[in-house]
């Protein structure tokens, strides 16, 4: 099973992943909790935790440069976007947080991780 799917599993379910104060908490409608469900999100703890932090940070950066190119003050004669130097580095250093963010999420969700057949175990 991938990363992903047991992701998708909860959220089918019903169950909230969230991070607080760099802990995992979940949240579940009553009785979709069972035991051996906690005991697979504890196993993947970490991984899940990693998956829920850098979808944060691309959500981040995808705001930033939202925010920031059409903030930009055009060329009236050419239509140019004027940034400083500062900027275009801000920017690019964003944009690159976001990519390396984004290359490890995807590494993730396609990870394969060892788990009971979680329609076995509801």
């Amino acid at each position: 099973m991938r990363l992903s799917e047991l992701r998708e599993w909860l959220q089918g379910h019903g169950v909230a992943l969230e991070v607080e104060a760099g802990q995992l908490k979940v949240t579940a409608p009553r009785g979709v909790l069972t035991p051996a469900i906690v005991a697979e999100i504890k196993a993947h703890r970490p991984h899940l935790l990693e998956l829920l932090t850098l979808e944060a940070r691309c959500q981040e950066v995808e705001r930033f440069v939202a925010e920031t190119l059409p903030a930009a003050e055009t060329n009236e004669r050419c239509g140019a976007v004027k940034y400083s130097d500062r900027q275009w580095q801000e920017i690019g250093d964003r944009i690159e947080e976001g990519l390396a963010a984004w290359n490890r999420l995807q590494e993730l969700l396609g990870m394969e991780i060892p788990t009971a057949e979680l329609a076995e175990v509801a």
